[in-house]
């Protein structure tokens, strides 16, 4: 990316930008708010927690699952599309349910009758949402309903540009401070370097971007354990959306890529690793960032990680160190998307895509378009 790509006259990039900002003010409200979700979680304490979006508001729940299923709650990530076509093999009658939605427009088709299904079908439930658009609809039936709550992030997190980054950076920062209240957790050290850390990764990620070269018809890889993998979902989305599919982009896990996956890999193929911060899960991502550099095949090899390893500097063309081991996954996860926007977005401009508008003829919308939600009996 360009060394002045902060002036680009994109939404992309200031909604990139202003992630720090959006998340002052989340954990602002949070704070504001933690007495009335307090009361709010102690009422549905016994409930199973179930994340749920569509496409990158999936992925919130798919990075936010491992983390607190070990942390003792009792937490699953079902996609709405996934609710919507099959709904009775994820909801069950008897089961109380507190149904968390992430939406950053809330009038995506899926978004809604997930909604009204699990009302239908669930004898006890009761729906979080959080979303970024006060007028959406998901946003409207939440406050008009005596079983919903609605968390509104900031207005600005409703992102303008087609890719969903502050929405989705804010988002789910807002669902993790929210949940960390059951645990009983403070937050306000990390928040705060998280955000004081924001102007220096920035920098890291734009010096280190201009030594990787993606061409059209490149292949890129993210890999991730756990959390991370959840991460590497949104990350390798972003590349896809912002250039348009021009540059093929796969995700999975560091054990699961051996299993047939990793037939993707040639001599066009970046790959790029999400390190954990957990020691034992450490050595089976060494283990194939190894093997990878030693059967010296790829084009790139990329490492994004929380610590100092001379290892891992032996064997990777590129290492991202955020110098973030101290913070949780989550925290982690969110400057490794932070690599993954940036990079998506300058390989867009680099391409001459519209960051804002990657397909404009229409086949890809901003909020999907084109689904007929059919009736459940």
């Amino acid at each position: 990316m360009s060394k002045n790509f902060r002036e680009e006259k994109f939404n992309t990039v200031k909604e990139i930008l202003q992630q720090s900002l959006i998340w002052k003010k989340i954990n602002k409200e949070v704070v504001k708010q933690i007495e009335v979700f307090k009361e709010y979680f102690e009422k549905y304490r016994d409930y199973k927690i179930v994340f749920t979006g569509a496409g990158t508001s999936e992925f919130i729940g798919q990075a936010l699952s491992p983390y607190f299923y070990k942390k003792g709650l009792n937490v699953s990530s079902i996609a709405t599309t996934d609710i919507v076509s099959n709904p009775l093999n994820f909801l069950k009658k008897e089961e109380k349910t507190i149904l968390i939605s992430f939406a950053r427009s809330g009038n995506s088709p899926e978004s809604i009758a997930t909604f009204n299904i699990a009302n239908k079908l669930i004898d006890e439930i009761h729906h979080l949402i959080i979303t970024c658009n006060e007028k959406g609809e998901l946003a409207k039936i939440g406050k008009e309903s005596k079983n919903a709550k609605v968390f509104l992030l900031p207005r600005e997190s409703n992102d303008k540009g087609f890719a969903m980054t502050s929405s989705y950076s804010g988002m789910l920062l807002a669902a993790f401070l929210i949940l960390e209240i059951i645990l009983k957790t403070s937050n306000e050290i990390n928040i705060k370097k998280l955000c004081n850390d924001f102007e220096k990764n920035l920098s890291l990620i734009d010096s280190s971007i201009q030594n990787i070269k993606l061409d059209e018809n490149d292949r890129v890889v993210y890999l991730g354990s756990s959390e991370f993998k959840g991460f590497s979902k949104e990350a390798h989305l972003k590349l896809l959306e912002l250039t348009q599919g021009k540059i093929p982009c796969f995700y999975d896990g560091i054990l699961a890529f051996r299993h047939g996956p990793k037939s993707i890999i040639n001599n066009n193929t970046t790959v790029i690793i999400l390190m954990s911060k957990n020691k034992y899960a450490r050595k089976y991502e060494i283990d194939l960032l190894k093997e990878i550099a030693l059967e010296k095949v790829v084009k790139n090899l990329i490492v994004l990680d929380n610590t100092n390893s001379d290892e891992i500097k032996k064997y990777s063309d590129n290492v991202l160190n955020f110098e973030n081991e101290d913070l949780n996954e989550i925290f982690i996860g969110l400057n490794y998307i932070l690599f993954a926007q940036i990079l998506s977005l300058s390989t867009s401009i680099k391409l001459n895509i519209n960051p804002d508008n990657p397909c404009p003829s229409g086949e890809v919308n901003r909020v999907v378009k084109g689904v007929l939600i059919h009736e459940l009996f």
